[in-house]
C-alpha cells in the first residue's frame, strides 16, 4: 500500500481520529506477533482471540496506529495514532477497495467450487511474463484475507490475480465490491458449503453474484461445461467467454490426452501440454488460458509457460514413498473434487497395482451430506478401488455404498485421522497407488506422514 496519514486513512474507512500518529503508516497488519514497525494494527475480534487485547504488543513491535471498535486499556504509546471505527473487519474491506480504486490494477478474481487456487497459480505464473504481478497468498479469500491480499500489492503491480471464497450468502458480492475485477473467473458450481448456502440454486446465484461489481467493460470467464452456467452469466453480464470441452466454449480444449506425466491438449489447433494431472487440473488450466487472453497474453506464448506450471502441496500431488505410489489430495474435498481424484487415480494406476484409497468426510454439505457421501461410494466402486479406508463418520456411509454397488471391495472404517495412522501402513503392500483425500478438518496429511515413516525416502 502507499504511504498514509492517520488522517487520510481514517477518511478513507470512515473512522474518528482519537489521536494522530506522528508519521507515515506504511502497512497494515492484524497480528500483533508480526506487526513491524510503521503498521497500522486492525483490531480484529475473532471465534478464539479479540485483537482488543493484543493493542499494546501491536505498538510494542512498532505499529505507529491501531484501529478498534472498543476503547483499549491506556492511552498509545507518544507517536503512535488510534482511530475508532463500528466494525473493524467493514473498515478493512472499504480500505482494500480505496486503495484498489487509487492504483491502476488489472484485477483477475476468481471463484468456483473447486479449483480456485489452482487457476489463480495458473494465471499468476503464466501473466508474469509479461506483468508485474502480485496474487493472493495461500487460502487468502475471505473477508479478512481478500483486503489483505489487496493492500500488499506494490503500487507498481500492474495484475492483481485474487480468490474469493464463500461459505454463506453475500459473501461473494461483498468481496467482488471490494476487489472490482477487470475480470471475473467462475470455475464451475457444484455442491460444497450446502450447510451454509442452502441449495444449490443459492449456491449458483452466489458464485454468479462475482459479476455484479465487474468493471463495466470487464469480462466474464465461465465454466462451459456446467448445462445452463453460460446461458445464465450471460444474463448478467454482457461480455462472457464459456471454457470447456463442448462445442460452444470460446476457449475449447481438442484432442485431450491425460497421462501419468501431464495432459495435452490443443487450444485453437495450438498443441499445449501441462504436468498438472487430470480432468480436473486440465479444467482449471482452460479457466487460466481464458483469463489471460483477456488481459492480452498471446496464445502462442502460453504452451512454453504451462509446462512449467507449478505444481501445489496436497492438491493432486503425486509422490513417490518408497515403493508405493501416493496422490496426496488432501487439502479439501467437496463431490467436485472427490470425482476428478477418482479420476485421477484411474489414469496413474498401472494394471498390476492396487489401488487404494484413504477417504475421509466431506464437510459442509448440509441436509445433502448422506446422499451425496453414498453416490461417492458408487463412484468409488465404479474407480475400481481396492482397498478403501474409510476416516470419520460421513466417509463410513461411503463404506457401505461402495460394498453394495461392488461387493469385492474391502473397506475398513475408521473414526478419525489418528487411528487411521495405525491401520493404513499394515495396509499397504510394494508397488500399491493410493489416493488421500477428505475435507480440511479430517487431517488426513497425518497419513501420509504416518506412511513416510513406514516406507521411507519421499520423491516427487
Amino acid at each position: 500500500m502507499i504511504p498514509v496519514s492517520t488522517d487520510d486513512l481514517a477518511a478513507a474507512i470512515g473512522g474518528r481520529v482519537l489521536r494522530a500518529t506522528g508519521g507515515l503508516i506504511k502497512a497494515v497488519s492484524i497480528n500483533s506477533r508480526t506487526a513491524s514497525y510503521g503498521d497500522c494494527f486492525f483490531a480484529i475480534r475473532g471465534p478464539r482471540f479479540d485483537g482488543h487485547n493484543f493493542v499494546g504488543q501491536a505498538y510494542q513491535r512498532g505499529a505507529v496506529c491501531a484501529v478498534v471498535e472498543r476503547p483499549i486499556p491506556g492511552p498509545p504509546p507518544d507517536g503512535c495514532g488510534l482511530i475508532e471505527v463500528a466494525d473493524t473487519v467493514a473498515a478493512l474491506g472499504r480500505l482494500a477497495r480505496h486503495y484498489r480504486m487509487q492504483q491502476a490494477f488489472h484485477v483477475i478474481a476468481i471463484t468456483g467450487s473447486v479449483g480456485k487456487t489452482t487457476t489463480r497459480s495458473l494465471i499468476a505464473h503464466i501473466a508474469s511474463h509479461a506483468f508485474s504481478v502480485h496474487q493472493s497468498p495461500g487460502n487468502y479469500n475471505n473477508q479478512i484475507g481478500l483486503p489483505l491480499s489487496i493492500l500488499e500489492a506494490d503500487p507498481g503491480c500492474q495484475v492483481l490475480v485474487l480468490e474469493l471464497g464463500t461459505n454463506r450468502p453475500g459473501e461473494i458480492a461483498y468481496l467482488s465490491s471490494i476487489a472490482c475485477p477487470d475480470v471475473a473467473v467462475l470455475t464451475g458450481v457444484w455442491p460444497a458449503h450446502l450447510e451454509g448456502l442452502g441449495d444449490m440454486e443459492q449456491l449458483t446465484n452466489e458464485k454468479l453474484s462475482i459479476a455484479r461489481y465487474l468493471r463495466p467493460d470487464g469480462r466474464f470467464i465461465v465454466n462451459a461445461d456446467l448445462p445452463g452456467l453460460l446461458e445464465r452469466a450471460r444474463l448478467i453480464h454482457k461480455d462472457v467467454t464459456g471454457f470447456g470441452l463442448t462445442d460452444h466454449a470460446d476457449v475449447r480444449a481438442t484432442d485431450v490426452r491425460f497421462g501419468p506425466e501431464g495432459t495435452q491438449f490443443q487450444v485453437s489447433g495450438i498443441p499445449m501440454t501441462t504436468p498438472l494431472l487430470g480432468p480436473g487440473n486440465l479444467t482449471n488450466t482452460l479457466a487460466a488460458i481464458a483469463a489471460c487472453l483477456a488481459i492480452g497474453i498471446d496464445i502462442r506464448s502460453i504452451p512454453d509457460l504451462l509446462r512449467t506450471a507449478p505444481r501445489l502441496q496436497m492438491r493432486a500431488q503425486t509422490l513417490k514413498v518408497g515403493p508405493i505410489t501416493v496422490i496426496n489430495d488432501c487439502y479439501n474435498a467437496n463431490p467436485a473434487s472427490m470425482a476428478n481424484a477418482l479420476a485421477l487415480i484411474q489414469i496413474l494406476a498401472r494394471p498390476d497395482q492396487r489401488r487404494v484409497f484413504v477417504c475421509g468426510d466431506m464437510a459442509e454439505l448440509g441436509d445433502q451430506a448422506i446422499l451425496l457421501h453414498h453416490q461417492l461410494g458408487k463412484q468409488v466402486a465404479q474407480a475400481g478401488i481396492d482397498i478403501l479406508i474409510a476416516v470419520g463418520p460421513l466417509a463410513s456411509v461411503v463404506a457401505q455404498a461402495a460394498v453394495q454397488a461392488a461387493g469385492d471391495i474391502q473397506t475398513i472404517c475408521t473414526p478419525s485421522a489418528s487411528e487411521a495412522c495405525k491401520t493404513v501402513p499394515e495396509l499397504i503392500k510394494a508397488g500399491d497407488i493410493l489416493l488421500i483425500k477428505g475435507s480440511r478438518v479430517a487431517g488426513l496429511e497425518m497419513v501420509l506422514e504416518a506412511i513416510k515413516q513406514r516406507f521411507g525416502q519421499t520423491r516427487t
